[in-house]
């Protein structure tokens, strides 16, 4: 497997939309190696994992470390002083930083990186983790 990591590998990044399959067929014949899928569907769809390592690949799950999300499964959990403003772009009102300094936000985090390793992801992939100096703070 740890040949599978190495310089040149080929990925295939899917986080807008979930990877449905009926079988270990529909993926084994990608070229990539290694999937970056996004965690919530890896959450809600269960079976999206254990086809793509059933089809030999190494699954990194994508989460927002610096950001919550209005569709995000735990976005009730955040309180509403460590949310700040909107990320902006595509996604304006839709995505807000979060204060990464506070412990509350460092839980929530942990536990996601916890359901990442619970549904079998091989890695994680946090973005937005520079997004408090992106903004010059939560605002």
């Amino acid at each position: 497997m740890a040949d599978k990591w190495k310089v040149g590998a080929k990925w295939e990044i899917v986080l807008h939309s979930p990877i449905k399959t009926d079988s270990v067929a529909d993926i084994a014949s990608a070229k990539a190696g290694i999937f970056d899928i996004d965690l919530g569907h890896a959450l809600e769809y269960k079976s999206m994992i254990p086809t793509l390592k059933a089809a030999g690949k190494l699954v990194i799950c994508y989460f927002n470390a610096g950001a919550v999300q209005n569709w995000d499964q735990d976005g009730g959990s955040f309180p509403e002083d460590v949310v700040g403003t909107s990320l902006g772009g595509s996604y304006e009102g839709e995505e807000h930083y979060v204060d990464v300094r506070d412990k509350r936000v460092v839980d929530i985090m942990k536990r996601r990186i916890d359901a990442a390793n619970s549904v079998g992801c091989d890695a994680v992939d946090p973005d937005n983790i520079d997004a408090w100096t992106s903004n010059g703070g939560i605002g």
